[in-house]
């Protein structure tokens, strides 16, 4: 059960990090739209298991 809430919680956080990447990147004319929208992907799963990692060595 906890697993459970702790991979929602951080693949919310993890999605709405990226989100807002991906609105702060998409505003600035300088930065091609593909880098904009392809790079929040990795950043998702590096916060995802970042803030798994967290969750767990707060719960101890």
């Amino acid at each position: 059960m906890f697993k459970n809430i702790k991979a929602i919680i951080s693949g919310i956080c993890a999605f709405l990090i990226a989100e807002w990447l991906y609105h702060v990147l998409s505003q600035d004319p300088n930065i091609n739209i593909w880098v904009a929208r392809l790079l929040p992907i990795p950043i998702i799963f590096i916060l995802f298991f970042s803030i798994e990692w967290l969750i767990e060595k707060l719960a101890k």
